[in-house]
C-alpha cells in the first residue's frame, strides 16, 4: 500500500482533516500488520511448530520439534494425543528433543497421533506423527512338546515310530533345530539310534523345522515323528525317547527362548499310551529371583527352608469332573535329583512326611483346576533337572485322561 498522505512543511497549519487522513492510513497498515502476523508462524510471539522429523517413528525413538518461540527447552510440555506428557530432553527457541514414549496404538501396526507443545503464556500448537508399533528382531515365547499315541507291544530289536506336537506360543516365525534324546547304554552295547522324520513312515528325515507365528491369540502347530531304532537285547530298563525343540535365532538358555522338550517313557511290552488331554499353565512364582515358563524356570540358590518356600503355582487345564492323581519325580535322580527337592506345597521340617510327591484333587465341574504349589528346595551348587509332573485321572480313565509336563528347573 502507498502511503499517500504528505508530510506537512514547516509552519504549515495541521489541520483535523489531515490528522484523520494520518489515523486512517495507521489503521490500515495496523490491519495488514495483524494480518500478516496471522499467517507467519511466531510473527505475535506465540509458539508454532513449523515441522516434526522424521515423520514416520517407532515407540522410542528421537524426534525434533522444529518451530519458533519454544523459549527454554524445560519450559514446555510436549504431548502425545493429549496424554503421555515428557519434557524436552534438550533443544532451543526454535528446536524440542523429544523421546516418544509409550503410545496406546489400540492394537494397530501404526497410528497417527497429535503432538502438542505447550508453552504457557506462548500459547500451544500440534503437529501431526505416524507413530508405528515396536517390531520385535528377536524370537521368544513358550514351545509346548507333546507326546502322540505311542504304540503298544514297543520291543528290543525293532524300529518304532513317536508321534509329537510341537505347539508354539511366539512373537515371530521361527527355524528350529529338532534334536532327540535317547538312554545311554552300557559300555560294549550297541546304541540306540534316532532320527526326526516329517512323516508318518518316517522316511522324509528333517532336523530342522520353521514355525510361523501364531495369528491372534491361537498356537501354531506342527507334527513331526521320531524314528527309534531299538537294537536287539538292549539292557535298558527304563526306555525313552526325547524331543528338544530349540530356536535357532534365540536358544536355550537364552531368556525367554522359545524352545521346549519332552521325554516320552514307555515299557518294552506295554499297551498303547494314547495323547495326552491335561494342559499345564503357570500361575504364580513364589520367591525372589524365580521366574521362567513351561520350558524353563530359574531358582536362585540357595533357597530358602523356612516359608515362603520358594516354588512354582500351576493350573492344571481340560480336566473332567472326576478326582486325578498328581505325582511328583525327577528324571535324573542321581546325586540325590542333583540337589533338588520338589513337594506338593509344605515345608521341610513343619509339613509331615515332606516332600510331598503324590497329591489328589476332585473336579465337581470339568474344567481347569486351581492353583497348585510345587515347592522347591535346594542347596547352593545344585545343578539342571527334569521335573516330572503328572496328572492322571483316577480309575478306569487313568490312561486315557491324563497329561505330563516335563519342567526343567534350573540354578539362576
Amino acid at each position: 500500500m502507498t502511503i499517500t498522505i504528505q508530510p506537512p512543511k514547516p509552519g504549515d497549519l495541521i489541520r483535523s482533516e489531515y490528522m484523520k487522513e494520518l489515523i486512517d492510513q495507521l489503521v490500515t497498515l495496523d490491519g495488514r500488520v495483524s494480518a500478516l502476523e496471522g499467517v507467519t508462524p511466531g510473527a505475535n510471539g506465540q509458539l508454532s511448530i513449523t515441522r516434526i522429523v522424521p515423520t514416520e517413528v517407532v515407540i522410542g525413538d528421537p524426534i525434533q520439534i522444529i518451530g519458533v518461540n519454544f523459549g527454554l527447552p524445560a519450559q514446555n510440555i510436549v504431548t502425545f494425543d493429549g496424554g503421555n506428557s515428557v519434557i524436552p530432553s534438550s533443544g532451543n527457541d526454535k528446536l524440542l528433543n523429544v523421546i516418544v514414549p509409550t503410545i496406546d496404538l489400540g492394537g494397530a501396526t501404526q497410528k497417527s497421533v497429535s503432538v502438542g507443545v505447550s508453552g504457557g503464556a506462548r500459547g500451544f500448537d500440534s503437529a501431526p506423527l505416524t507413530v508405528q508399533a515396536i517390531q520385535a528382531t528377536i524370537p521368544a515365547g513358550t514351545i509346548t512338546v507333546t507326546p502322540g499315541q505311542i504304540p503298544a507291544n514297543i520291543q528290543p530289536g525293532s524300529t518304532v515310530i513317536f508321534p509329537f506336537t510341537i505347539q508354539a506360543q511366539t512373537n515371530l516365525s521361527e527355524s528350529y533345530n529338532l534334536v532327540t534324546g535317547l538312554p545311554t547304554v552300557a559300555a560294549g552295547q550297541t546304541a540306540w539310534t534316532a532320527i526326526v522324520t516329517s512323516d508318518a513312515a518316517g522316511n522324509n528325515v528333517i532336523t530342522q523345522l520353521t514355525i510361523p507365528a501364531p495369528v491372534a491369540s491361537q498356537s501354531s502347530t506342527a507334527q513331526v515323528f521320531v524314528k527309534v531304532t531299538i537294537p536287539a537285547g538292549t539292557g535298558v530298563a527304563n526306555p525313552f525317547v526325547t524331543l528338544s525343540v530349540n530356536s535357532v535365532h534365540n536358544p536355550p538358555p537364552n531368556p525367554g527362548s522359545p524352545s521346549g522338550s519332552f521325554s516320552a517313557t514307555f515299557t518294552f511290552g506295554g499297551s498303547t499310551q494314547p495323547p495326552q488331554t491335561v494342559g499345564f499353565a503357570i500361575s504364580t512364582f513364589t520367591g525372589s529371583g524365580v521366574a521362567g515358563d513351561l520350558t524353563g524356570v530359574s531358582i536362585p540358590l540357595p533357597t530358602p527352608t523356612q516359608p515362603p518356600i520358594d516354588g512354582i503355582s500351576y493350573i492344571f487345564q481340560n480336566l473332567n469332573a472326576v478326582q486325578y492323581t498328581m505325582s511328583l519325580a525327577w528324571l535324573d535322580p542321581s546325586n540325590a535329583n542333583h540337589g533338588w527337592t520338589a513337594s506338593f506345597g509344605g515345608a521341610p521340617g513343619i509339613t509331615a512326611n515332606w516332600p510331598v510327591l503324590s497329591q489328589t484333587i476332585t473336579m465337581s465341574t470339568a474344567g481347569s483346576s486351581s492353583p497348585v504349589k510345587v515347592a522347591i528346595v535346594a542347596p547352593a551348587g545344585s545343578t539342571q533337572n527334569t521335573l516330572i509332573i503328572t496328572v492322571r485321572a483316577a480309575g478306569a480313565n487313568s490312561s486315557t485322561d491324563y497329561g505330563i509336563l516335563n519342567q526343567v528347573i534350573k540354578p539362576a
